[in-house]
């Protein structure tokens, strides 16, 4: 006899609930992207980074914070200790030098 799966469901991906947040955010701030402001936010080893406020409209969402349990390298943190990159670190980092060559 099979047992019923006793796991939660996994959530689904609620792309229209992040199109409203940005909607929202987008109508009550007049974005202009010519005028950007930015959010600063803290990494482990570098100075703080500047990203613009529409991109930590996305970093707030669940989805992405999912990535904070994510390790970047998988288990080559067994071998090297310090390789401790999570794929959300990864992914701010990656935002940041996007933002940089837009800028160039």
């Amino acid at each position: 006899m099979v047992k019923p799966s006793t796991s939660k469901p996994k959530p689904k991906l609620n792309v229209s609930l992040i199109h409203k947040k940005a909607q929202r955010y987008l109508k009550k701030e007049e974005w202009n992207p010519n005028v950007e402001t930015f959010v600063n936010i803290n990494m482990n080893e570098h100075s703080p980074i500047k990203l613009p406020k529409i991109c930590n409209l996305i970093c707030d969402t669940a989805i992405f914070s999912r990535l904070k349990r994510m390790k970047q390298l998988g288990s080559c943190s067994y071998v090297f200790p310090s390789a401790t990159h999570t794929r959300f670190e990864h992914s701010i980092g990656y935002i940041f030098f996007v933002c940089f060559l837009d800028v160039l």
